[in-house]
């Protein structure tokens, strides 16, 4: 872990080193960068560069593990549901006739996709934990937190309780459809869905929640609609026994990636 943690520092170091040399200007793209080399110093309201490195090194896993972690699941997860699979794949490629009209824009309402990654979500939370929280002091679920107590919230085990969700260990995208779309099941209606905040809550939730929906169903219809994700003997078993700490620690996944027929 250490050494992992030396080599994320070293590589931050050097891709902020080089972003900076770059200026305001840069690639011509007004991003995070962009923004503190206008300021140029402290006394305008800027970052120092400390600052800048620290922040460089959280947007770095926050803004690519994460998303990482959702799409290796979501691909395993369909693949092993193949039911699933087909029903997504009838949503997605007739929609398009071409990979360069998917889009952020255009994928917007594909609700089912969406319903499969949200269930990916919840079956395997990018983040295991929630953040630090100081408790104001006051009863949870009939025991008292004294005040300034450091809690968490484990995700994982919320998102799996049979006490928040009918059939908690399968995969059923259905739990997150809508009333009206057609393969709403009403068998699902009581889960507790305020229970779901895979990027946390309040005001200080993920500042990055809609990039990430917007990335994650950008990248998952491309794959969708130009491969066939098959999954490869021994990947059946990738989620068991993974080990988690802040994140997860993941095995590779194995699966082929076929160009489909359009």
């Amino acid at each position: 872990m250490a050494a992992a943690r030396a080599d994320h520092k070293a590589l931050t170091k050097e891709r902020t080193d080089r972003r900076v040399a770059l200026g305001a200007e840069g690639n011509g793209k007004k991003d995070f960068m962009w923004s503190e080399a206008s300021k140029n110093n402290t006394d305008k309201g800027g970052m120092s560069d400390m600052e800048i490195k620290m922040n460089s090194e959280a947007l770095i896993v926050a803004g690519s593990e994460t998303t990482a972690t959702c799409l290796s699941a979501t691909a395993h997860l369909l693949g092993k549901n193949p039911e699933i699979m087909k029903t997504v794949l009838e949503e997605v490629r007739p929609r398009y006739t071409s990979e360069d009209q998917i889009t952020i824009k255009t994928t917007t309402d594909l609700i089912y996709m969406q319903a499969c990654i949200e269930e990916s979500l919840r079956m395997f939370p990018p983040a295991v934990v929630s953040p630090t929280r100081l408790s104001p002091g006051d009863f949870v679920g009939g025991y008292y937190i004294p005040k300034n107590t450091k809690v968490h919230l484990h995700q994982h085990a919320s998102y799996r309780s049979p006490g928040n969700w009918h059939r908690p260990d399968d995969y059923r995208p259905e739990r997150f459809l809508p009333k009206d779309h057609p393969l709403y099941d009403a068998s699902f209606a009581k889960d507790n869905k305020k229970s779901f905040n895979p990027f946390s809550f309040g005001p200080a939730n993920c500042i990055g929640k809609n990039l990430a929906y917007a990335e994650l169903r950008l990248i998952m219809a491309r794959l969708l609609w130009r491969f066939d994700l098959l999954p490869q003997p021994g990947s059946e078993a990738w989620m068991d026994g993974m080990r988690a700490y802040t994140l997860w620690d993941k095995p590779p996944l194995m699966m082929k990636f076929a160009n489909a027929e359009h």
